[in-house]
């Protein structure tokens, strides 16, 4: 099933530190809870395999300055991220402008999407996409 979506919107409070924008769901396992009499079921929400292909990522300088922003793609959660994660680093957006970036980027269960700016509060994110599973 595809599902048409925004995958995640951010905008980023701390400058130089990176925030998630998107991970792709990572497939539970699923475990039964018998107590006085009724069963519940963990984790109700993602039971089966996903993968995710982010069509485009939205940066929006929202403040009267220019600005510059990183994006990073780690595999896995948990990877200590180094300089091959960077999709971009260190890219430039004028003050009140909008980059849409147009990637067909294919993404597995537990990669992440991750951004920063130079200053805090000026870039707001947004991930478009398809989530199949």
């Amino acid at each position: 099933m595809e599902r048409y979506k925004i995958l995640g919107q951010v905008n980023v409070a701390d400058d130089a530190v990176f925030e998630t924008l998107y991970t792709c769901p990572v497939r539970a396992e699923t475990t039964y809870t018998v107590s006085g009499g009724t069963t519940s079921v963990t984790p109700s929400a993602v039971d089966v395999n996903t993968q995710t292909l982010v069509t485009s990522i939205i940066a929006c300088n929202t403040t009267a300055l220019a600005d510059t922003f990183s994006i990073r793609l780690l595999p896995t959660s948990g990877t200590t991220p180094g300089d091959e994660h960077l999709l971009f680093d260190i890219a430039a957006i004028a003050a009140s402008e909008t980059h849409v970036l147009s990637l067909g980027l294919t993404l597995s269960a537990g990669n992440t999407l991750e951004v920063t700016c130079a200053t805090s509060d000026s870039i707001s994110f947004t991930a478009m996409g398809i989530e199949v599973t």
